[in-house]
């Protein structure tokens, strides 16, 4: 079964379309732009920060003597950690940004800066370039690209370095049209260069100054690639991938018959020839660990840094190709990763009728007010957050404490709380971007900060995955009750959903929004330009999206929707024990960074243990916690939650006297339910310790869910 498929087609007529206040800087012919992926930067305000497709960071450079695409590679000795850089933990690491390893330049641009575009926005890929008069020189930036790539037409090629170049040696022809230079540049990092001619020439750079490199011929059509060796072992593999290159990449992916495994793989559609019959292309951790057997035979021993994904392994291919076993038994329930409960396996008997008549109770205590009211609230974020927990509390009721009379009251409810939405009369009502497309929030229309940047596409995935999932819940509780809400709200639901996780031919959105599939994670920060580059911080309400698309997809009967939601669960199982939720024996991340636990937020090229609401340490680490509910065990696995404890929480939480407390008791049910349902189920029970998308009634049900 293909995994890829489209969701839904049109958009809901209950969203105004309107254009969004920051207009494209390109011409977009109608068609969707990506707002959250790796090139961002080079859409936003002067274009000429930095994009990191990985392993390089690659950016337009508009300064004097150096107009052209910025080529920058850092490895792990640059790293800088701080504030005291000989402090274990560190409380953050970087990478310097900005250093001119290479410029692709050409020689007409001297002393005037080109015009700078870019096309063909992909979730995986885009395209830059740079014109002047009648010239130009087109740079295909893909994840992974291990040569950086420039074709040029009617321009003569300059490579120059503003940190200076020691040395070029002479060309060497490799074959027919297709040469090499070595370039040792004054801080003896070797790269090299490659030219490719269509007539087959041999054309290469010499040494104008020591710092530009000209072209020997303008021919139309040549291709420069350029690339960062370790030492001169590397260089006969890489001369095998050198003449191809990739142009954009396709994700394709299936699901096996019995639909528990999934295999997923990057296509990299390819422009000129090699006689290794691939480019080069590295893979970071998470994809190496999960390389497919077809991996075999296209990977090599040489490995450069990332900026903070770890050390990417280099291929000689046309594709990676990835497999990851399916979270095909976490269902709506409290789930055990020691004691799968499966999907359809509603009959927990971990409950005595004394438990249930406790969390009857608090169902009944925290239903008792205006639930229409205590959902429309000044943010989609906490509307969401709200609706969600009121949904957990129906799940209880229904399938736990067995009460089909509360339910159906519980259900009446939401259905209205869910109207106003469905109609869009929140306080924050949405609309129909129709220049990006996608669903944002009117809140921001004269102020970007607004409703977290949701009008700017901050943290769409945060925001709505709570929505989804709390639709999960209410539809299929609805359905065994003989309703229909879920069938008449589908094509809402879908909308949000497609808005961050759009996938086929479907043009009402860009594909796959948030999550990012080379890093394995979502990005967060939308149309807002970073030096650092995107960023995340709370990685569980990143999953927490892509549980509730599962669930949804189960209820509505969409199952290749719900198997793409599992491939994307598993990965960021996998991605984030990489770079996110750190245990002892993590091997990606810097050592000085390790005793944290959570990376904090997470940039493309920084990782700070901090978050933009405060340095507190509950919030640092409980904002990779919220929301709890069944994925939580399966991302956050036993080993790290046990280790976070007794490094971190354990010594922290009896010092903590808000929401937070919850939160970090909750967790603890992974590792030790009795201990998180004696602090749930003590008589002298604080409600301000319950955060305001926790209810004290879903904690019960979850801590002693999972005896």
């Amino acid at each position: 079964m293909s995994l890829f498929t489209s969701i839904d087609t049109g958009i809901a007529d209950v969203f105004p379309k309107r254009d969004h206040p920051l207009r494209p800087q390109d011409p977009t012919n109608g068609e969707p732009v990506e707002t959250n992926k790796f090139y961002g930067n080079m859409l936003l305000d002067k274009r000429t920060l930095y994009a990191f497709p990985h392993p390089f960071s690659v950016w337009w450079t508009a300064i004097d003597d150096f107009y052209g695409l910025g080529i920058s590679h850092t490895t792990a000795s640059q790293r800088v950690f701080g504030p005291n850089p000989n402090s274990n933990p560190a409380s953050y690491y970087y990478n310097p940004v900005g250093i001119m390893s290479l410029c692709l330049s050409a020689n007409q641009f001297n002393h005037t800066s080109p015009a700078f575009s870019t096309s063909q926005w992909g979730p995986l890929s885009v395209v830059a370039k740079l014109s002047l008069g009648d010239g130009q020189v087109q740079f295909p930036i893909l994840n992974g690209m291990g040569f950086v790539t420039g074709v040029y037409s009617k321009l003569k090629p300059v490579v120059s370095s503003q940190i200076g170049i020691r040395s070029v040696d002479n060309a060497a022809v490799i074959r027919a049209g297709l040469t090499r230079q070595k370039v040792v540049l004054e801080n003896g990092v070797t790269w090299l260069v490659y030219t490719t001619s269509p007539s087959g020439a041999s054309v290469s750079f010499g040494k104008r100054d020591p710092n530009h490199l000209d072209a020997s011929s303008d021919e139309d059509g040549l291709v420069v690639q350029v690339t960062t060796i370790g030492d001169d072992s590397w260089v006969s593999t890489i001369d095998s991938a050198a003449g191809a290159y990739g142009t954009g990449v396709k994700l394709t992916g299936e699901v096996n018959s019995d639909q528990t495994k999934a295999t997923y793989r990057f296509e990299y559609a390819m422009a000129g020839s090699s006689t290794g019959g691939g480019t080069l292309i590295y893979a970071l951790p998470h994809h190496y660990e999960s390389f497919t057997s077809t991996m075999n035979n296209k990977v090599t021993k040489y490995k450069l840094s990332s900026t903070v994904l770890g050390d990417m392994t280099m291929c000689v291919a046309t594709s990676l190709e990835m497999f990851e076993d399916l979270p095909k038994d976490v269902g709506f329930l409290p789930w055990n990763v020691s004691k799968p409960a499966g999907d359809n396996n509603f009959a927990h008997g971990n409950y005595s009728s004394d438990d249930l008549k406790l969390i009857a109770q608090s169902a009944t205590n925290e239903t008792n007010g205006d639930i229409k009211a205590l959902t429309n609230l000044s943010s989609m974020y906490f509307s969401g957050k709200a609706m969600d927990k009121f949904a957990l509390i129906l799940l209880v009721v229904k399938y736990i404490v067995k009460d089909d009379n509360f339910a159906r009251n519980l259900v009446d409810k939401l259905k209205s709380a869910f109207e106003t939405f469905t109609k869009n009369q929140q306080q924050t009502p949405l609309a129909y971007d129709q220049l990006y497309h996608g669903l944002v929030s009117q809140a921001g229309w004269s102020d970007p900060g607004q409703d977290f940047g949701n009008t700017y596409y901050n943290d769409h995935h945060f925001h709505y995955g709570y929505f989804v999932h709390a639709a999960a819940v209410l539809g299929k509780v609805d359905a065994e009750l003989g309703g229909s809400w879920a069938k008449d709200n589908k094509q809402w639901v879908n909308s949000l959903v497609r808005d961050v996780a759009n996938f086929g031919d479907d043009k009402t959105f860009p594909i796959s929004r948030s999550f990012d599939w080379f890093q394995g994670h979502s990005l967060a920060k939308g149309l807002f330009a970073s030096g650092d580059g995107k960023d995340e911080e709370s990685s569980s309400e990143d999953y927490h999206f892509y549980y509730g698309m599962k669930l949804w997809a189960q209820v509505i009967g969409d199952t290749s929707m719900e198997r793409r939601a599992d491939l994307i669960l598993a990965i960021e199982r996998r991605a984030m024990g990489h770079y996110m939720l750190f245990s002892s024996n993590n091997t990606t991340e810097p050592a000085q960074i390790l005793p944290n636990r959570v990376s904090g937020i997470k940039f493309e090229n920084k990782i700070d243990h901090t978050t933009y609401f405060g340095t507190n340490l509950e919030y640092i680490q409980g904002i990779h916690m919220i929301p709890l509910t069944p994925i939580s065990p399966y991302v956050r696995q036993p080993q790290f939650v046990r280790e976070e404890w007794d490094a971190v929480i354990g010594g922290l939480v009896d010092n903590v006297d808000s929401g937070w407390k919850g939160i970090l008791q909750l967790n603890r049910a992974i590792i030790d339910p009795t201990a998180s349902w004696s602090f749930f189920s003590q008589a002298n029970f604080q409600n301000k310790w319950l955060d305001d998308g926790l209810s004290r009634t879903w904690a019960l049900a979850f801590s002693k869910g999972l005896l």
